[in-house]
């Protein structure tokens, strides 16, 4: 093994990892904005707030190059699993044992592989999870908002008549359930 071949490999690697830390970082923001534009998803007149709007385009366009950067984050992880392992061939080349320190080296290149593909599959997870929150919660506003439209005008002002006969009803149960408390206190209290 050649020390300009391991060292030519060795800033390969670095200088994916520092990419594939710098697209993280930036997937990692974009998905931040979609969960949290997805948990206030809509507001109650059954419009969209601007913050779900977007987040509906984006996801139209594929979310602000969201997929786009899914797509350079696979290509890198995959640079990467192909650069640690053409840094562990070399290790295993026979024409010279390999250090302690590039053993270790490349062990610590490896690990960080494996933290970068973790975070990587948790915030794709995140973001799927946010989209399909938002599908959801599209869908059924959709379908009650159509259900309501559906209705006559004539319903909703029944359904209004409905409620103020509700209401004189309890009124009219109060005023008769303090009148029988009088009653009673009357017939316990004897005049003297």
């Amino acid at each position: 093994m050649s020390g300009t071949s391991w060292e030519t490999t060795r800033k390969h690697v670095r200088a994916l990892e520092s990419r594939l830390d710098s697209k993280l970082s930036t997937y990692s923001a974009i998905a931040g904005q979609i969960t949290t534009s997805n948990s206030g998803s809509l507001i109650r007149d059954g419009s969209t707030s601007p913050r779900n709007r977007d987040v509906m385009s984006l996801e139209e366009e594929g979310v602000g190059g969201y997929k786009l950067m899914e797509e350079e984050i696979d290509e890198l992880l995959e640079k990467l699993s192909a650069t640690l392992d053409t840094l562990t061939a070399l290790l295993n080349s026979p024409d010279e044992p390999p250090s302690t320190s590039m053993m270790h080296a490349a062990s610590r290149h490896r690990d960080i592989y494996d933290d970068y593909r973790r975070e990587f599959v948790r915030t794709r997870s995140n973001i799927e999870q946010a989209l399909q929150r938002h599908d959801l919660l599209g869908s059924i506003r959709k379908d009650i908002n159509a259900y309501k439209q559906s209705l006559p005008p004539q319903t909703d002002a029944l359904l209004a008549e409905r409620d103020r006969i509700d209401s004189s009803n309890r009124m009219t149960d109060e005023i008769l359930e303090f009148n029988a408390g009088y009653q009673l206190a009357f017939i316990d209290d004897p005049v003297t």
